[in-house]
């Protein structure tokens, strides 16, 4: 890569993201190959982010994520009947 002049698209990101994933060998269960897309990298920061103590309202603005986080669990039906 050095240092060229290249605008950093999405596109461009994603193929440097598999040729990085192809030359280190990353492999799924089955031997297919790993693909990563920017949006992985950045549900994996925000996810350690918090999961290492930054406060959500920190990590959000970061993420440049506008819906409320953390995200409200879901209700489940009582498997107890009360």
């Amino acid at each position: 890569m050095g240092l060229t002049n290249h605008t950093l698209t999405p596109e461009r990101v994603k193929r440097l993201l598999d040729r990085t994933a192809t030359e280190a060998g990353l492999t799924d269960a089955g031997g297919a190959a790993l693909r990563f897309t920017p949006h992985d990298f950045r549900r994996i920061f925000a996810t350690e982010a918090v999961a290492t103590g930054l406060p959500p309202s920190t990590s959000q603005p970061s993420c440049s994520d506008t819906r409320a986080w953390p995200r409200p669990r879901p209700t489940w039906p009582s498997t107890t009947g009360t």
